[in-house]
Protein backbone atom coordinates (compact mmCIF):
# COMPACT_ATOMS: atom_id res chain seq x y z
CA UNK A 1 0.00 0.00 0.00
CA UNK A 2 2.86 2.33 0.67
CA UNK A 3 4.10 1.68 -2.65
CA UNK A 4 1.44 2.55 -4.26
CA UNK A 5 0.78 6.27 -2.34
CA UNK A 6 4.50 6.76 -3.16
CA UNK A 7 4.27 6.02 -6.89
CA UNK A 8 0.63 8.24 -6.90
CA UNK A 9 2.97 10.77 -5.45
CA UNK A 10 5.60 10.82 -7.80
CA UNK A 11 3.40 11.19 -10.45
CA UNK A 12 1.47 14.33 -8.48
CA UNK A 13 4.67 15.75 -8.30
CA UNK A 14 5.80 15.47 -11.85
CA UNK A 15 2.28 16.64 -13.58
CA UNK A 16 2.67 19.39 -10.98
CA UNK A 17 6.03 20.26 -12.32
CA UNK A 18 4.82 20.08 -16.02
CA UNK A 19 1.53 22.00 -15.08
CA UNK A 20 3.92 25.07 -13.49
CA UNK A 21 6.29 25.27 -16.33
CA UNK A 22 3.16 25.36 -19.15
CA UNK A 23 1.26 27.79 -17.10
CA UNK A 24 4.39 30.17 -16.55
CA UNK A 25 3.37 33.47 -18.17
CA UNK A 26 6.24 33.51 -20.43
CA UNK A 27 5.33 29.54 -21.89
CA UNK A 28 1.53 31.06 -22.10
CA UNK A 29 2.70 33.73 -24.23
CA UNK A 30 4.19 31.93 -26.69
CA UNK A 31 1.56 29.61 -27.25
CA UNK A 32 -0.83 33.04 -27.39
CA UNK A 33 1.02 34.53 -30.27
CA UNK A 34 0.55 31.52 -32.23
CA UNK A 35 -3.31 30.68 -31.73
CA UNK A 36 -4.54 33.73 -29.35
CA UNK A 37 -5.13 34.07 -25.50
CA UNK A 38 -8.13 31.75 -26.06
CA UNK A 39 -7.09 28.99 -28.21
CA UNK A 40 -3.72 29.10 -26.08
CA UNK A 41 -5.06 28.17 -23.04
CA UNK A 42 -7.24 25.37 -24.57
CA UNK A 43 -4.68 23.97 -26.07
CA UNK A 44 -2.09 23.74 -23.17
CA UNK A 45 -4.96 22.33 -21.27
CA UNK A 46 -5.19 19.23 -24.33
CA UNK A 47 -1.32 19.03 -23.90
CA UNK A 48 -1.97 18.39 -20.04
CA UNK A 49 -4.80 16.11 -20.39
CA UNK A 50 -2.27 14.02 -22.57
CA UNK A 51 0.99 14.58 -20.17
CA UNK A 52 -1.87 13.41 -17.01
CA UNK A 53 -2.59 10.09 -19.11
CA UNK A 54 0.80 9.07 -19.58
CA UNK A 55 3.37 8.21 -16.62
CA UNK A 56 5.63 8.03 -18.02
CA UNK A 57 5.36 11.88 -20.10
CA UNK A 58 4.94 12.67 -16.76
CA UNK A 59 8.80 11.95 -16.23
CA UNK A 60 9.91 13.70 -18.79
CA UNK A 61 11.77 17.34 -18.75
CA UNK A 62 9.09 20.11 -19.14
CA UNK A 63 11.38 22.23 -21.67
CA UNK A 64 10.96 19.17 -23.75
CA UNK A 65 7.74 18.88 -23.11
CA UNK A 66 6.89 22.95 -23.78
CA UNK A 67 9.19 22.50 -27.11
CA UNK A 68 7.47 19.53 -28.54
CA UNK A 69 3.75 21.39 -27.60
CA UNK A 70 4.90 24.25 -29.16
CA UNK A 71 6.05 22.54 -32.43
CA UNK A 72 2.84 20.78 -32.39
CA UNK A 73 0.65 24.38 -32.30
CA UNK A 74 2.64 25.78 -35.14
CA UNK A 75 1.89 23.22 -37.32
CA UNK A 76 -1.46 23.77 -36.25
CA UNK A 77 -2.12 20.15 -34.84
CA UNK A 78 -3.39 18.86 -31.84
CA UNK A 79 -1.64 16.38 -29.79
CA UNK A 80 -5.09 14.88 -28.25
CA UNK A 81 -4.23 10.78 -29.28
CA UNK A 82 -7.89 10.93 -30.30
CA UNK A 83 -7.11 13.17 -33.57
CA UNK A 84 -4.71 11.02 -35.07
CA UNK A 85 -2.77 14.15 -36.14
CA UNK A 86 -0.01 14.05 -33.35
CA UNK A 87 1.24 12.81 -30.21
CA UNK A 88 4.24 13.61 -27.55
CA UNK A 89 5.63 10.32 -26.73
CA UNK A 90 8.90 10.26 -24.91
CA UNK A 91 12.10 8.69 -25.02
CA UNK A 92 14.80 8.36 -22.32
CA UNK A 93 12.75 10.75 -20.46
CA UNK A 94 12.71 13.26 -23.07
CA UNK A 95 9.35 14.06 -25.19
CA UNK A 96 9.43 14.39 -28.97
CA UNK A 97 6.89 14.71 -31.65
CA UNK A 98 5.40 12.58 -33.72
CA UNK A 99 3.20 13.45 -36.53
CA UNK A 100 0.95 10.80 -37.83
CA UNK A 101 -1.03 9.83 -40.70
CA UNK A 102 -4.35 11.77 -40.22
CA UNK A 103 -1.65 14.75 -39.30
CA UNK A 104 -0.06 14.80 -42.48
CA UNK A 105 -3.54 14.42 -44.28
CA UNK A 106 -4.45 17.39 -42.52
CA UNK A 107 -2.17 19.77 -43.54
CA UNK A 108 -2.05 18.85 -47.19
CA UNK A 109 -6.06 19.53 -47.21
CA UNK A 110 -5.86 22.80 -45.37
CA UNK A 111 -4.12 24.06 -48.54
CA UNK A 112 -7.40 23.84 -50.24
CA UNK A 113 -5.24 22.69 -53.09
CA UNK A 114 -6.67 19.15 -53.25
CA UNK A 115 -10.13 17.83 -54.58
CA UNK A 116 -8.69 14.44 -53.16
CA UNK A 117 -6.00 12.61 -51.04
CA UNK A 118 -6.07 8.97 -50.53
CA UNK A 119 -3.55 5.76 -49.68
CA UNK A 120 -5.14 2.74 -50.73
CA UNK A 121 -4.50 -1.28 -50.16
CA UNK A 122 -3.77 -3.28 -53.06
CA UNK A 123 -4.32 -7.08 -52.98
CA UNK A 124 -3.70 -10.09 -54.47
CA UNK A 125 -5.60 -10.59 -57.41
CA UNK A 126 -4.91 -6.96 -58.68
CA UNK A 127 -2.80 -5.83 -60.97
CA UNK A 128 -1.30 -1.98 -61.17
CA UNK A 129 -0.38 -0.59 -64.33
CA UNK A 130 1.85 2.82 -65.09
CA UNK A 131 0.64 4.84 -67.83
CA UNK A 132 4.23 5.39 -69.14
CA UNK A 133 3.35 9.22 -70.34
CA UNK A 134 1.93 10.36 -67.53
CA UNK A 135 2.77 8.47 -64.71
CA UNK A 136 -0.49 7.27 -63.19
CA UNK A 137 -1.54 4.40 -61.86
CA UNK A 138 -4.38 2.43 -62.46
CA UNK A 139 -5.68 -1.13 -60.35
CA UNK A 140 -7.05 -3.63 -62.21
CA UNK A 141 -8.96 -7.09 -61.57
CA UNK A 142 -10.44 -8.01 -58.23
CA UNK A 143 -9.12 -9.46 -55.08
CA UNK A 144 -8.77 -13.75 -55.00
CA UNK A 145 -10.57 -13.37 -51.96
CA UNK A 146 -11.87 -11.53 -48.71
CA UNK A 147 -8.85 -12.81 -46.94
CA UNK A 148 -5.95 -11.93 -49.95
CA UNK A 149 -3.00 -10.61 -48.50
CA UNK A 150 -1.84 -6.97 -49.61
CA UNK A 151 0.45 -6.12 -52.17
CA UNK A 152 0.95 -3.02 -51.75
CA UNK A 153 -0.06 0.30 -50.73
CA UNK A 154 -1.47 3.28 -53.68
CA UNK A 155 -2.05 6.66 -52.51
CA UNK A 156 -3.16 9.20 -55.14
CA UNK A 157 -4.15 13.01 -55.01
CA UNK A 158 -5.67 15.51 -57.51
CA UNK A 159 -5.46 19.01 -56.87
CA UNK A 160 -7.67 21.82 -57.87
CA UNK A 161 -5.98 23.22 -60.69
CA UNK A 162 -6.39 19.65 -62.27
CA UNK A 163 -2.35 18.19 -61.91
CA UNK A 164 -2.64 14.92 -60.04
CA UNK A 165 -0.16 12.19 -59.03
CA UNK A 166 -0.17 8.55 -57.93
CA UNK A 167 2.63 6.58 -56.06
CA UNK A 168 2.28 2.50 -55.56
CA UNK A 169 4.82 1.05 -53.40
CA UNK A 170 4.56 -2.94 -53.49
CA UNK A 171 5.05 -4.39 -49.61
CA UNK A 172 8.40 -5.37 -50.68
CA UNK A 173 9.28 -1.76 -51.89
CA UNK A 174 7.97 -0.08 -48.61
CA UNK A 175 10.21 -2.24 -46.37
CA UNK A 176 12.98 -1.91 -48.90
CA UNK A 177 12.57 1.85 -47.93
CA UNK A 178 12.41 1.56 -44.22
CA UNK A 179 15.52 -0.62 -43.83
CA UNK A 180 17.40 1.86 -45.20
CA UNK A 181 15.80 5.13 -43.07
CA UNK A 182 13.95 3.89 -40.22
CA UNK A 183 16.33 3.02 -37.33
CA UNK A 184 13.51 1.08 -35.67
CA UNK A 185 13.00 -1.48 -38.43
CA UNK A 186 14.60 -4.50 -37.14
CA UNK A 187 13.76 -3.16 -33.43
CA UNK A 188 11.24 -6.62 -32.63
CA UNK A 189 9.42 -4.87 -30.19
CA UNK A 190 8.93 -1.66 -32.40
CA UNK A 191 6.06 -0.70 -34.73
CA UNK A 192 7.01 -1.78 -37.79
CA UNK A 193 6.49 -5.50 -36.37
CA UNK A 194 3.27 -4.94 -34.70
CA UNK A 195 1.43 -1.96 -36.24
CA UNK A 196 2.48 -2.96 -39.61
CA UNK A 197 -0.18 -1.81 -41.59
CA UNK A 198 -0.41 2.46 -40.31
CA UNK A 199 3.75 2.10 -40.73
CA UNK A 200 3.26 1.06 -44.50
CA UNK A 201 0.33 3.25 -45.28
CA UNK A 202 2.03 6.53 -43.77
CA UNK A 203 5.15 5.37 -45.73
CA UNK A 204 3.78 5.95 -49.33
CA UNK A 205 1.44 9.47 -47.86
CA UNK A 206 4.82 10.84 -46.95
CA UNK A 207 6.58 10.12 -50.16
CA UNK A 208 3.50 10.87 -52.46
CA UNK A 209 3.17 14.60 -50.70
CA UNK A 210 7.03 15.25 -50.20
CA UNK A 211 8.02 14.53 -53.58
CA UNK A 212 4.65 15.80 -56.16
CA UNK A 213 2.31 17.47 -53.69
CA UNK A 214 1.94 20.36 -51.86
CA UNK A 215 2.76 21.71 -47.89
CA UNK A 216 2.49 24.66 -46.66
CA UNK A 217 6.20 26.14 -46.63
CA UNK A 218 6.01 27.18 -43.09
CA UNK A 219 4.90 23.59 -42.24
CA UNK A 220 7.43 22.19 -44.40
CA UNK A 221 9.89 24.53 -42.75
CA UNK A 222 8.32 22.93 -39.25
CA UNK A 223 8.23 19.38 -40.47
CA UNK A 224 12.09 19.73 -41.48
CA UNK A 225 13.18 20.43 -37.89
CA UNK A 226 11.12 17.49 -36.26
CA UNK A 227 12.83 14.13 -36.44
CA UNK A 228 10.87 12.32 -39.47
CA UNK A 229 12.52 8.96 -38.60
CA UNK A 230 9.87 6.13 -39.26
CA UNK A 231 10.67 4.77 -35.44
CA UNK A 232 7.43 5.44 -34.14
CA UNK A 233 3.58 5.80 -35.92
CA UNK A 234 1.93 8.50 -34.27
CA UNK A 235 -1.79 7.01 -35.11
CA UNK A 236 -1.10 4.41 -32.23
CA UNK A 237 -2.51 5.42 -29.07
CA UNK A 238 0.25 5.94 -26.62
CA UNK A 239 -0.28 3.99 -23.72
CA UNK A 240 2.44 1.93 -21.40
CA UNK A 241 3.01 -1.18 -23.81
CA UNK A 242 3.20 1.82 -27.10
CA UNK A 243 5.53 3.28 -24.79
CA UNK A 244 7.61 0.85 -23.39
CA UNK A 245 8.21 -0.15 -27.16
CA UNK A 246 9.02 3.50 -28.00
CA UNK A 247 11.60 4.29 -25.18
CA UNK A 248 13.97 1.48 -26.88
CA UNK A 249 14.02 3.37 -30.11
CA UNK A 250 16.73 5.82 -30.81
CA UNK A 251 16.14 9.39 -29.43
CA UNK A 252 16.05 12.14 -32.01
CA UNK A 253 18.67 14.40 -31.51
CA UNK A 254 17.96 18.03 -31.37
CA UNK A 255 21.01 20.69 -31.08
CA UNK A 256 21.55 22.62 -27.93
CA UNK A 257 20.95 25.48 -30.13
CA UNK A 258 17.98 24.21 -31.24
CA UNK A 259 16.12 23.46 -28.12
CA UNK A 260 17.34 26.76 -26.88
CA UNK A 261 15.85 28.82 -29.89
CA UNK A 262 12.94 27.24 -29.75
CA UNK A 263 12.23 28.08 -25.81
CA UNK A 264 12.72 31.62 -26.98
CA UNK A 265 16.59 32.70 -26.52
CA UNK A 266 18.31 34.41 -29.01
CA UNK A 267 20.98 31.83 -31.01
CA UNK A 268 23.92 33.34 -33.12
CA UNK A 269 22.88 32.45 -36.41
CA UNK A 270 25.85 30.60 -38.24
CA UNK A 271 24.20 31.16 -41.71
CA UNK A 272 22.72 34.34 -41.72
CA UNK A 273 20.24 34.99 -44.43
CA UNK A 274 22.32 37.66 -46.69
CA UNK A 275 20.56 41.20 -47.91
CA UNK A 276 20.37 40.12 -51.81
CA UNK A 277 19.25 36.78 -51.08
CA UNK A 278 16.19 38.62 -48.52
CA UNK A 279 15.57 41.16 -51.14
CA UNK A 280 15.25 38.78 -53.59
CA UNK A 281 12.56 36.25 -51.32
CA UNK A 282 10.92 39.39 -50.71
CA UNK A 283 10.21 39.96 -54.06
CA UNK A 284 8.93 36.56 -54.80
CA UNK A 285 6.28 36.69 -51.74
CA UNK A 286 4.97 40.03 -53.28
CA UNK A 287 4.83 37.96 -56.87
CA UNK A 288 2.79 34.80 -54.63
CA UNK A 289 0.63 37.25 -53.12
CA UNK A 290 -0.25 38.71 -56.41
CA UNK A 291 -1.50 35.22 -57.68
CA UNK A 292 -2.58 34.18 -54.25
CA UNK A 293 -0.54 31.36 -53.35
CA UNK A 294 -0.05 30.66 -49.54
CA UNK A 295 3.71 31.18 -48.35
CA UNK A 296 5.29 31.23 -45.09
CA UNK A 297 6.57 34.03 -43.53
CA UNK A 298 10.07 33.55 -41.40
CA UNK A 299 11.39 36.21 -38.94
CA UNK A 300 14.93 36.68 -41.15
CA UNK A 301 16.91 35.68 -37.98
CA UNK A 302 15.88 33.08 -36.81
CA UNK A 303 16.51 30.90 -40.41
CA UNK A 304 19.82 30.39 -42.49
CA UNK A 305 20.76 31.12 -45.68
CA UNK A 306 20.51 28.07 -46.95
CA UNK A 307 17.26 27.29 -44.90
CA UNK A 308 15.72 30.59 -47.05
CA UNK A 309 17.00 29.31 -50.48
CA UNK A 310 15.54 25.85 -50.10
CA UNK A 311 11.71 27.97 -49.00
CA UNK A 312 12.53 30.25 -52.28
CA UNK A 313 13.33 27.29 -54.79
CA UNK A 314 10.63 25.71 -53.99
CA UNK A 315 8.00 28.57 -54.06
CA UNK A 316 9.21 29.13 -57.34
CA UNK A 317 8.26 26.49 -58.24
CA UNK A 318 4.87 27.33 -57.35
CA UNK A 319 4.65 30.86 -58.76
CA UNK A 320 5.81 29.76 -62.17
CA UNK A 321 3.31 27.07 -62.20
CA UNK A 322 0.64 29.47 -61.15
CA UNK A 323 1.95 32.21 -63.97
CA UNK A 324 1.77 29.27 -66.51
CA UNK A 325 -1.84 28.36 -65.90
CA UNK A 326 -2.59 32.02 -65.78
CA UNK A 327 -1.39 32.08 -69.24
CA UNK A 328 -3.25 29.21 -70.29
CA UNK A 329 -6.90 30.44 -68.93
CA UNK A 330 -6.71 33.85 -70.28
CA UNK A 331 -8.67 33.99 -73.56
CA UNK A 332 -7.06 34.51 -77.11
CA UNK A 333 -6.19 38.15 -78.11
CA UNK A 334 -9.45 39.37 -80.54
CA UNK A 335 -9.11 41.95 -83.41
CA UNK A 336 -11.87 43.56 -85.14
CA UNK A 337 -13.95 40.89 -84.31
CA UNK A 338 -11.45 37.91 -85.28
CA UNK A 339 -9.03 35.72 -83.38
CA UNK A 340 -5.45 37.37 -84.06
Amino acid sequence: MNAIIQHEAQEEKGLTRITNYLEAAPVQKRFSEIMGERGAKSYVASVLIAVAESTQLQKCAPDSIYISALRAATLRLSVDASTGQAYLVPFNNRATLIVGYKGLHDMAVRTNRYRYINVAKVYEGQTVTEDWKTGWHKIEGFANSASAPVIGWIGAFEMVNGYAHTLYMTIAEIHEHAKQYSKGYDNPNGTWKKETDKMERKTVLRLLLRRWGFLDPADVQQLNQIEEDEVIDGELKIDNSIIAAAEEEDKPKHTEAQNLRDLGFEVKNPDPVTEAHWNDWLALCEKADGLKIPHSNPIRGNITDDDLAMGYDELLEYVKAAEYQAKADAPDPVWDGERK
